[in-house]
């Protein structure tokens, strides 16, 4: 077996649960992660936990932050009392080994998440993968299930008895009706298929030793096995990975009210102008970095020729007909980018002007991969200067946490903050690690 990172899944959930920001908007919500006690603590299981962590931190696809997060290691019974106790009325709980899935278009096919937040605001009492086989006590399957609290008695709602009714259909084979009644508790409603289609439990206790080997070496080499609770993982996640260029920006940009000798700017969007026009003054220099030499290329271009609208979009539409289909350059807004871009048209007068400030002013481009590289560079850049570092998602990016372990991605973000220490002084703009 592969050793985990932590000594167990205490030291990890301590790690990664403690210290979290929860936003208003969510506080009346719980998400659940249930232990899974059919697998033993290794590498597989850290990986398996930090993906379903990532998926139920925040927002609609995993990316962002502010949900009150809770694990139960024993009786579930109890976490959902501890929940509705807290104030939260709906709880939203996955099993480790549950699979969720953030690249849903969020209008014909839904996130698990936003699936969630619709079930939050519905009169329904529950959701669950009810078994219900012929001749047996129906019971409800830990993979996952949402719940009202408020109307939730604090019965036992996992094992429902014989003394049940139950739809005639079901939503496969003659165990799964869509709905099923038990005495004393409102009706539960099975997931519909629609609400399944970005969601996958693994059952990883099946040939765990093998299954691990084989997405590990997927995760160092490449190599993929094609069979197993490995491969549901790589088909619902790692399969859709692609290297998208941000031409917009997917965040509302504010800047701190200061000047800096030296910006740190991604390649995404209008972020390198925006800070360049606001805390830039007469001689600052700008560094406008990515892992990908492509990107750094196209960025070189939008800025010569000045590109924005409609050429801008132009351009982004023959580079995605021209290059391999792993490049996004051109593709559809999902709603929960609506807000962040509608913000930046209304608060950016003239993206055009800041375009062509930037163009003239002292902008150098480098290849830099945050997760990987030395970074002494920017710690040597940096001395005797004062600095502003945008790092965006980047140390939440769903790729990041794809490719690499939790504690390599803390390991780095320190890393570039001693770096940043080198400067007189410094802001930090971007996400953290967790």
């Amino acid at each position: 077996m592969v050793k985990s990172n932590f000594d167990s899944i205490d030291d990890f959930i301590t790690e990664w649960f403690t210290d979290r920001h929860i936003y208003q908007k969510h506080e009346h919500l719980a998400f659940i992660i249930l232990e899974n006690h059919d697998i033993p603590w290794t590498w597989y299981k850290e990986k398996m936990l930090q993906l379903l962590s990532w998926n139920m931190q925040g927002g609609v696809t995993g990316a962002g932050s502010g949900h009150p997060m809770y694990f139960c290691k024993g009786d579930i019974l109890e976490t959902l009392t501890q929940a509705k106790n807290d104030g939260r009325t709906h709880a939203m709980v996955c099993q480790i080994g549950m699979v969720l899935c953030g690249f849903a278009d969020q209008v014909e096919v839904k996130t698990p998440v936003q699936n969630f937040y619709e079930f939050s605001k519905s009169n329904e009492f529950m959701r669950a993968h009810i078994l219900a086989h012929p001749e047996k006590p129906a019971k409800i399957h830990l993979q996952h299930f949402e719940i009202n609290l408020n109307k939730w008695n604090g019965k036992n709602i996992l094992q429902l008895g014989s003394d049940y009714k139950r739809s005639e259909k079901n939503i496969h084979d003659d165990y799964t009706p869509y709905w099923i009644e038990v005495p004393n508790q409102p009706r539960i409603n099975n997931f519909l298929p629609k609400q399944r289609e970005q969601k996958w439990f693994t059952y990883p206790h099946r040939d765990y030793e093998e299954q691990e080997q084989f997405f590990y070496d997927y995760i160092q080499t490449g190599k993929r096995s094609y069979q197993g609770s490995s491969d549901v993982i790589i088909s619902a996640l790692y399969e859709k990975r692609r290297k998208r260029f941000y031409y917009e920006n997917n965040e509302p940009l504010k800047a701190p009210n200061k000047k800096y000798d030296l910006i740190f700017a991604p390649t995404s969007g209008f972020i390198a102008e925006f800070l360049y026009d606001k805390c830039g003054h007469d001689s600052t220099e700008i560094i406008i970095y990515d892992y990908d030499q492509l990107f750094l290329d196209v960025r070189r271009k939008i800025l010569s020729m000045g590109l924005v609208g409609n050429d801008l979009q132009l351009y982004m539409k023959h580079l995605q007909k021209s290059h391999d289909p792993i490049y996004l350059f051109s593709t559809n807004r999902t709603p929960n980018q609506y807000e962040s871009i509608d913000y930046n048209e209304k608060n950016i007068d003239n993206f055009e002007m800041l375009r062509e400030k930037l163009a003239d002013g002292d902008v150098k481009f480098m290849p830099c991969n945050l997760l990987e590289d030395d970074l002494s560079w920017i710690g040597n850049r940096s001395k005797d200067k004062s600095v502003l570092f945008y790092s965006s998602n980047i140390f939440k990016y769903y790729i990041v946490n794809m490719n690499y372990d939790y504690k390599c991605i803390k390991k780095r973000y320190n890393y570039l903050m001693k770096q940043l220490e080198f400067s007189d002084m410094f802001d930090h703009i971007g996400a953290g690690y967790k």
